[in-house]
C-alpha cells in the first residue's frame, strides 16, 4: 500500500482556474515548513534537471498541487501530464516528459494539472521532470501548493 492516495475530483477544474489566477500573485520561492491552509508556494522545476529540493515539508493531511508550464524535450513540445513511455527515465512506470513527486522515500507519482493529494505519511516533497536519459530538454513547470484545512 502506497503511503498517500490520490483522488481526482470533478471540481479540481474550478481550482485549476483559481489557483492559475493567485500562484503568480502570492508566489514564494519555496517554503521551510508545512504549506498552512489558504497559503499558496509556488516552486519552478526545470526539464534539465534531476529531483527539485521544494523545502516543502507536508504533514499528514490534504494539499492541493496545480501545475503549469511548458518544457520542450527533443524538439516535442509538452505540459504537465507528459507523454509516452520513457527509456532511462527517473520513473519508466509514468509518462514520459510529465512533472512527477515524491514526499520522502516515498513512491513517485504524477502530477498532471491540479490533484488533490492526501499524504499519509509527512515528509519532504520533491519534484522533477521524467525526461529519458540524454534529451534536448529546456523549459519548466511551475507547481502551486496549497495546504487545505
Amino acid at each position: 500500500m502506497s503511503i498517500f492516495s490520490r483522488h481526482r475530483i470533478a471540481a479540481a477544474a474550478g481550482a485549476a482556474a483559481l489557483l492559475g489566477v493567485l500562484v503568480p500573485v502570492a508566489s514564494a520561492t519555496t517554503a521551510s515548513a508545512d504549506p498552512r491552509p489558504g497559503t499558496i508556494t509556488s516552486v519552478t522545476v526545470p526539464a534539465n534537471g534531476g529531483w527539485t529540493y521544494t523545502g516543502i515539508h507536508l504533514s499528514q493531511g490534504t494539499v492541493v498541487l496545480s501545475a503549469s508550464g511548458t518544457v520542450f524535450v527533443n524538439g516535442s513540445v509538452y505540459g504537465p501530464a507528459g507523454g509516452g513511455t520513457c527509456t532511462g527515465a527517473i520513473d519508466a512506470s509514468l509518462p514520459c516528459n510529465a512533472l512527477i513527486g515524491e514526499i520522502g522515500s516515498g513512491p513517485e507519482f504524477t502530477i498532471p494539472n491540479t490533484d488533490y493529494l492526501h499524504v499519509f505519511h509527512s515528509g519532504e516533497l520533491y519534484l522533477a521532470v521524467n525526461t529519458p536519459t540524454g534529451a534536448v530538454k529546456f523549459g519548466a513547470f511551475h507547481v502551486g501548493v496549497v495546504g487545505l484545512p
